[in-house]
């Protein structure tokens, strides 16, 4: 559960919340994870990249499951991680639909 409250009915979660947050670097903070910044500084981690892994497999295995992938506040490591796993599902040829729930919300 986020700051936001909990997530809608998914199949299957993942938690974005090991990665290390961008929202610590204040340069970062107003972003979201849809700038390249934010992007590059998320997928430059392990962790990340691990986490994109497991969520691609999942989505080649159950292509018409709802797969959610959440971290504390919603805006960066979520973002960051969902936009790239959509982005390799999609050139594979699986279409795709991503809905970033809480991006917009505690912006300052």
């Amino acid at each position: 559960k986020g700051k936001h409250g909990a997530p809608p009915p998914v199949v299957v979660a993942f938690n974005a919340c090991v990665i290390r947050n961008p929202h610590r670097n204040v340069a970062l903070r107003s972003l979201t994870g849809l700038d390249q910044r934010v992007q590059d500084e998320v997928l430059r981690t392990p962790e990340a990249r691990d986490l994109i892994r497991r969520i691609v497999t999942q989505g080649r295995a159950a292509p018409e499951e709802t797969i959610g992938v959440y971290c504390y506040g919603g805006r960066h490591r979520s973002v960051a991680v969902v936009e790239q796993a959509a982005r390799i599902l999609r050139n594979d040829g699986f279409e795709v639909n991503v809905t970033h729930r809480d991006i917009n919300k505690g912006r300052k």
